[in-house]
């Protein structure tokens, strides 16, 4: 209220020029209101021409801002898609002298890029929610948490107090943590899939975990057993080559101990995303056990072709478990990630 009032004193003076990046009216019922009183403020007969612009993609909204930079606007205000990659277009707009103010959602920046910040206070949203949930004094939690866009203040904000309550206490678990991007009718669709799946959401955890020890306790066991092969098998030939390719395993000091980081890792992982996932979680175990095979293979490999097919064969749950489980981003990261991996072994072969 502060910024509309500091802007308006100045509004019968001159024709104030501002631009407004926000997230869609349709967003929810508080953003169409925020729109609406924006109409309201913000019109010819106060003095201003607004320019405005509605994305969920922080990229796109990043475009306009700069666009609004470039048309020459007195002021830019912001409600940022995501937290970060700021910092560029706010100092642009600072050498170019435009007033910078944010609403609503917060922005990881250095203070001395924006004039004045009026924002939630998310991570206390996220502390009432959890302190109303612990009010109930349940035996056991089993929330489905249902998020807004993935890097937003709103998400990364209301998210911690949660995150920190389950990972503190074994009756707390996350059924499902899943973004709907601010949409009633997916954030419907997500509630009404897992409560028809009526599945036990932990016994999903307690599988994959309890195989994940036996995997490092056999590594253990690898470890200490010095140097063990397998028989070699002849597996297939390559044309133009002199003998065949075999599927020969191979134990010794360095690889044994790189078997067991491996398993060591994958536990690790298994254990530190129980109840986030919910009844995503066994497609990540079942993504971290294929990885955790394939790397292996690599380490125990003692046949060339047989390590580098296991070497190829690591890139598709790493693939799999970047895409399903990464950020907002994850499909593209996935794509990167494999394209540059599978670039990158050409040199090599």
């Amino acid at each position: 209220m502060l910024v509309i009032l500091a802007l308006g004193c100045t509004a019968a003076l001159a024709e104030i020029t501002v631009g407004i990046v926000n997230n869609p009216p349709s967003e929810s019922g508080y953003r169409e209101a925020n729109v609406k009183d924006f109409e309201k403020v913000f019109c010819e007969e106060n003095g201003y021409k607004a320019l405005t612009f509605y994305s969920l993609k922080n990229d796109e909204q990043l475009a306009a801002a700069q666009q609004f930079i470039t048309d020459g606007v007195d002021y830019l205000l912001i409600s940022a898609a995501e937290t970060t990659g700021w910092d560029a277009v706010l100092q642009s707009a600072q050498e170019n002298g435009i007033g910078v103010f944010l609403f609503d959602r917060m922005i990881a920046c250095d203070e001395s890029l924006y004039n004045a910040a009026v924002v939630s206070d998310m991570a206390n949203q996220g502390k009432l929610a959890v302190e109303w949930l612990i009010s109930l004094n349940l035996p056991e939690y089993n929330i489905i948490h249902i998020q807004g866009a993935m890097g937003s203040d709103a998400q990364i904000g209301r998210t911690g107090a949660l995150d920190k309550q389950v990972a503190e206490n074994d009756n707390w678990t996350i059924v499902v943590q899943q973004t709907a991007t601010w949409d009633e009718a997916e954030a419907k669709k997500i509630v009404e899939s897992v409560i028809n799946s009526k599945e036990d959401f932990r016994s999903a955890t307690r599988m994959a975990i309890l195989f994940a020890v036996v995997f490092l306790g056999l590594s253990v066991a690898l470890v200490s057993g010095g140097n063990i092969a397998t028989t070699p098998v002849e597996w297939f030939w390559i044309p133009g080559c002199k003998g065949p390719t075999y599927y020969y395993l191979y134990s010794h000091g360095l690889g044994a101990w790189m078997v067991f980081l491996s398993c060591g890792l994958s536990l690790v992982a298994l254990i530190s995303a129980r109840g986030l996932f919910g009844n995503n979680y066994r497609n990540f175990a079942i993504g971290i056990f294929a990885l955790m095979g394939a790397m292996n293979g690599t380490f125990l490999a003692a046949d060339a072709v047989l390590f580098f097919f296991f070497f190829e064969a690591m890139v598709i749950p790493a693939a799999v478990l970047i895409a399903g489980f990464g950020g907002e981003k994850r499909k593209e990261a996935a794509m990167t990630f494999a394209i540059y991996k599978e670039f990158s072994i050409r040199p090599i072969l």
